[in-house]
């Protein structure tokens, strides 16, 4: 009997019927021989044989064994969907943290659902293992160096019935890290991926791995609750500050930091000294 190879490459166990027949099919060959042996020749009888007998009784188990194997492989196809991906996006104190914390909190409390968290080991403003939002909301987290991504998916193979991975500051991997690749394949495994960060970096530019989850997420949920820090009206751009003053075009691109250093405002108010020209 061929065994099917699963999707890790390892071949899967033999089905149940199957070992339900071995002993049955070795009782039919030993039985004849073990007749003969001892009496010569089997008697005569007026009913079926009781070679027949076996015979249809061994042929009943395989056909039960494939009617399992029929219902076994429609289960598997059906654990194969596709999971979702949703990307919690918008500028800096939008409240992107918050609204992550509030979804896995719901899908564990009334969902019951098991949800896995990772932050980027870069991400300093929190308590080591632990995600945090402005608001001082915190929820434990496995942390992820920037540059292997693909740990998550190592974590996520030790870890038993989980059903979503949620993931804070996603922005802080760059688009080199090929962590979309990583949650494509969370997704194509059957799970649900729930990933929040900033979409614009302090240049107003498309920020790390942020926008290729949003090209392949199935929703977006941008959080456009902030306001510009000098007119007050409706902000998306990060405005780095250093010392007051905002940073240069050509800073470095990444500087972790919260209110010191960082403040919201709108393109009108925003500043980018030494911005090329077009």
């Amino acid at each position: 009997m061929k065994r099917r190879q699963r999707r890790d490459g390892q071949k899967e166990p033999y089905p149940f019927g199957f070992w339900l027949s071995c002993p049955i099919a070795s009782l039919f060959l030993l039985d004849v021989p073990f007749r003969y042996a001892c009496v010569g020749k089997p008697r005569t009888q007026t009913g079926p044989s009781q070679e027949r007998v076996w015979g249809l009784l061994l042929r009943w188990v395989l056909d039960i064994s494939c009617l399992i194997e029929k219902f076994r492989g429609e289960t598997m196809n059906k654990k194969i969907t596709r999971g979702k991906l949703t990307v919690i996006t918008g500028t800096m104190f939008s409240g992107k943290t918050d609204e992550l914390i509030r979804r896995i909190k719901r899908l564990r409390e009334y969902g019951g659902r098991k949800v896995i968290v990772f932050k980027p080991s870069i991400d300093t403003r929190s308590q080591r293992g632990f995600i945090e939002s402005a608001d001082g909301n915190k929820m434990a987290a496995h942390e992820i160096e920037t540059d292997k991504p693909e740990k998550m998916l190592r974590i996520l193979g030790r870890t038993r019935h989980f059903n979503v991975a949620a993931m804070d500051e996603v922005q802080f991997f760059s688009a080199a890290s090929n962590l979309h690749l990583v949650v494509s394949e969370i997704c194509a495994a059957g799970y649900d991926v729930i990933a929040a960060g900033l979409d614009l970096d302090f240049r107003g530019e498309p920020f790390g791995s942020t926008p290729l989850l949003m090209a392949l997420a199935d929703g977006i949920d941008r959080r456009d609750a902030a306001h510009c820090g000098r007119c007050k009206k409706p902000a998306r751009l990060p405005q780095r500050l250093i010392r007051g003053k905002p940073a240069a075009y050509h800073a470095p691109l990444i500087r972790v930091g919260g209110k010191e250093t960082y403040e919201v405002r709108c393109y009108k108010c925003h500043e980018l000294p030494g911005k090329p020209s077009l």
